[in-house]
């Protein structure tokens, strides 16, 4: 009768070390499983990134201190693109990032030329803007594009033109009034304001 108690035991050992082996081959595979995965969503966003461009075609800062930035994406990449914006004073290393108007930073055509308004940066002189393109997976994380990354110094300064203004406040076309006189015969216009 021993030998037989014996031989059940034997049964039990191996099925129970077949149990760990299939709950460590378990846990493995999870392991596995998920770097191979964040290793695939890597590899495609760099995919994308190398596919994807933009080129700054045009800067002009205007009087109030805003700038009209214009922006043309460089390929044929087909998703969505977004681009951010960052002014620097290359003298003291201060930058700041633009926030944009009305198009929230977003070039959304292979080839499109898009021109973005900035705010006002507390940055005292910009000398460079430089432009980095990004993407956006399915649940908004951000991959910033750094090796598509280019920039320019070729800022220039808004002329207001008032030739063609008929009014006091009409726009002088750099964000500020023009001083026109058109108000009545005891007024002046003063900063694009009728007294």
């Amino acid at each position: 009768m021993m030998r037989n108690k014996k031989g059940v035991s034997d049964i039990i050992v191996t099925v129970i070390l077949i149990v760990i082996a299939l709950v460590a081959v378990g846990v493995v595979w999870a392991v596995v499983q998920g770097i191979v995965k964040g290793q695939s969503s890597n590899a495609q966003s760099a995919t994308t990134c190398l596919s994807l461009g933009a080129e700054i075609t045009k800067v002009t800062k205007m009087a109030d201190g805003s700038f009209e930035i214009v922006v043309k994406r460089t390929n044929s990449y087909t998703g969505d693109a977004f681009i951010r914006l960052v002014g620097t004073d290359t003298a003291s290393g201060e930058s700041g990032i633009f926030i944009l108007t009305p198009f929230a930073g977003k070039l959304s055509a292979p080839l499109a030329t898009a021109t973005f308004t900035t705010n006002v940066l507390s940055v005292t002189d910009v000398k460079t803007i430089e432009a980095t393109p990004y993407i956006k997976d399915s649940a908004g994380a951000i991959t910033y594009c750094e090796q598509q990354k280019t920039s320019t110094t070729k800022i220039t300064a808004c002329t207001p033109n008032c030739a063609t203004a008929t009014a006091c406040g009409d726009s002088d076309g750099c964000g500020g009034k023009c001083t026109v006189q058109s108000c009545t015969a005891l007024q002046t216009c003063t900063a694009g304001v009728c007294a």
